[in-house]
């Protein structure tokens, strides 16, 4: 029996990522990353930007906030992009709706050009 290997790039345990391989294709199973909304919150949360003293010191202001969280935002999801090569990844599969946010950027920003497989159900919340 031939081997497979996974490896996990999953954001959390809500949104999903695996890279799985044989030596004889490649897929993706999800593409899960959060939406800007939750990842600014969890930001705020896991470093207290809210607090005046952190504010201050890293150059957070209200102004300012949303830009700033945005580009780390863009920077991170660029980089979890980048981390795979996709150019050797024969199909994508998504199971899940919460799982597509990275679709777009996987089909117009990568040399990925295989198939797009996407269940039913998912689909349905897709359209």
């Amino acid at each position: 029996m031939e081997e497979i290997q996974i490896i996990n790039y999953s954001f959390s345990e809500k949104y999903n990522m695996f890279v799985c391989s044989t030596g004889d294709f490649t897929f993706v199973y999800e593409l899960g990353f959060p939406q800007l909304y939750e990842f600014v919150e969890k930001f705020e949360i896991q470093y207290r930007v809210n607090s005046v003293g952190y504010q201050q010191k890293n150059g957070f202001t209200n102004e300012h906030n949303k830009s700033k969280l945005q580009q780390v935002y863009m920077q991170h999801l660029t980089r979890t992009i980048e981390m795979i090569d996709w150019s050797v990844v024969d199909f994508i599969l998504i199971s899940n709706y919460t799982n597509v946010l990275l679709l777009p950027f996987v089909t117009e920003r990568t040399e990925f050009s295989g198939f797009i497989y996407v269940t039913e159900a998912a689909l349905e919340y897709i359209k």
